[in-house]
């Protein structure tokens, strides 16, 4: 036989706050300050179960090719345990599991569970247990619809992903893209709570204060007048995030005659390749800043011009996210998911999109960028409105929304 139980998900039950766990593989640095934001807004009674401690201590990140740490106080302001054995887990890029997971979350008794996505056996062990204890089950991902996958990627969309989103009553969605990859797999939009990826608004909002000082502190240190337009790209220094096109792209707008220059914030394995490339391609255009700590990247965005994102697929990058609340215009790809009428790069507001791969396009519409200062300022007060409606606020809202919508419509068990 197949029992049914509903479990309600009020606000107040008994005067206590809903009771959420949120299950995710380690500490993640821009998400950390969402969780002390929740706790703090009081309508929720959180806890964290981190499956790995990777980030918190030093691990080896495969994409960066260094040893890294989120150093600062990302534990602060929120309950939170981690689950045994989660000092073993090294690598949280590999899948974490933990059979401790079912357990611990019987001890905590939650009304509604929260995880990230389904690559990690952890989140599925999540939603498992939410479907067997009547809780309500909330995923977080941010799988794009403008990505493309070989015959067998899309075989897999197509018959696992709609399976797996059906274990899930509710998404917590980042953008129009995701909210649009939801829907091609059976999710109703009814089911959707946009909860936009946060930003660490307090470091950057103290940095924005002291703007001017940091910009002509750091122009002068990279050899730059205030006049010259500083493109700015952020990420792993992978094949995926095409850095190379921004390099030719940036040689091609400095042949139309403009003082232009390319900063790169990141480090990875293609590190070499990408110094040899501008030596070459774009002899003094362009400056290697290597592997930046969180604290250090408010400085670049705001010593930037524009971002340029050339990736060739980028499901919803945090560097769009952080440029937009530093007010830069932004140039990026067709196969980046942050693009949308109300996402972070918004066509003809505060961004240009140009075909992935396309380095020819991406350089005339850096050299149509650089060439009008009134462009910049305008697609820059764009993205000045969109950072006050994608706010540390608005993804609390949408997360206490998508905890409180409701209860499970059934839960299967077993006699």
């Amino acid at each position: 036989m197949i029992g049914t139980r509903l479990r309600e998900v009020t606000p107040e039950v008994g005067g206590t706050a809903a009771r959420v766990a949120v299950v995710v593989s380690h500490p993640i640095q821009h998400f950390c300050p969402l969780y002390r934001a929740i706790a703090l807004d009081g309508r929720l009674e959180l806890k964290v179960f981190f499956g790995s401690r990777a980030g918190m201590d030093a691990y080896f990140d495969r994409h960066f090719d260094r040893s890294v740490s989120w150093g600062g106080s990302l534990l602060d302001g929120y309950g939170h345990e981690f689950l045994p054995g989660a000092e073993s887990v090294r690598d949280p890029a590999r899948p974490v599991s933990n059979a401790t997971l079912p357990a611990r979350l019987d001890a905590y008794a939650p009304s509604a569970v929260v995880s990230y996505g389904w690559y990690h056996p952890i989140a599925r062990a999540a939603y498992a247990w939410a479907r067997q204890h009547g809780a309500r089950a909330l995923m977080i991902s941010d799988s794009a619809d403008n990505s493309r996958a070989d015959l067998l990627g899309l075989l897999r969309w197509r018959l696992v992903v709609p399976r797996m989103l059906r274990e899930v009553d509710g998404f917590l969605t980042v953008g129009d893209a995701n909210e649009r990859f939801y829907a091609r797999h059976g999710a109703r939009p009814a089911q959707f709570f946009r909860s936009p990826f946060p930003v660490d608004e307090t470091s950057f909002s103290a940095a924005s204060q002291d703007r001017r000082r940091l910009r002509t502190a750091l122009r002068a240190r990279l050899g730059l007048t205030d006049s010259e337009c500083l493109f700015l790209a952020v990420g792993k220094l992978t094949e995926r995030k095409r850095i190379a096109d921004a390099i030719r792209a940036v040689a091609r707008a400095g042949r139309g005659g403009l003082p232009v220059r390319l900063a790169i914030v990141g480090d990875g394995p293609g590190r070499s390749r990408l110094e040899a490339l501008a030596a070459s391609q774009a002899p003094g255009l362009v400056s290697f800043a290597g592997y930046v700590a969180p604290a250090g990247l408010p400085e670049w965005y705001l010593t930037a011009d524009v971002l340029v994102h050339p990736s060739a697929r980028d499901h919803h990058p945090l560097a769009v996210s952080e440029a937009v609340v530093c007010e830069l215009p932004c140039i990026v790809s067709d196969r980046v998911g942050s693009v949308g009428p109300t996402d972070d790069a918004r066509p003809g507001v505060n961004a240009f999109v140009v075909k992935a791969r396309d380095w020819r396009v991406l350089g005339d519409t850096m050299l149509k960028v650089a060439a009008d200062r009134q462009l910049r300022e305008t697609m820059s007060a764009g993205s000045r409105q969109i950072a006050q409606e994608r706010t540390m606020a608005a993804s609390v809202e949408g997360f206490v929304r998508g905890v409180l919508a409701g209860s499970r419509r059934r839960t299967e068990s077993k006699p």
